[in-house]
């Protein structure tokens, strides 16, 4: 379960499940140092940072069914963003 490349660098990562209904997890080679999400309309709706750690698990059960996209800093400072699908 690759991470989908949709521009910038692109680093090895997994997220599950696919769709995504409620947890978001994610699995990096390296550190987590941010991530951010932002829904198809490109508004910033859930963020951390300073995380430093190689997996992290994101609570989106608020966020209404919808396409979004990941963005992933890590340690290292490459970005990569993928497509996320919520769904209900």
């Amino acid at each position: 379960m690759l991470c989908l490349k949709i521009g910038l660098t692109f680093f090895g990562c997994r997220y599950t499940p696919k769709p995504i209904k409620g947890l978001l997890n994610i699995k990096l080679a390296t550190a987590i140092a941010q991530y951010t999400l932002y829904n198809i309309t490109g508004r910033n709706v859930l963020g951390a940072s300073k995380l430093n750690n190689q997996q992290a698990t994101i609570n989106i059960t608020n966020l209404p069914a919808g396409l979004y996209v990941l963005q992933l800093i890590d340690a290292n400072k490459q970005i990569s963003q993928q497509k996320i699908v919520l769904e209900r």
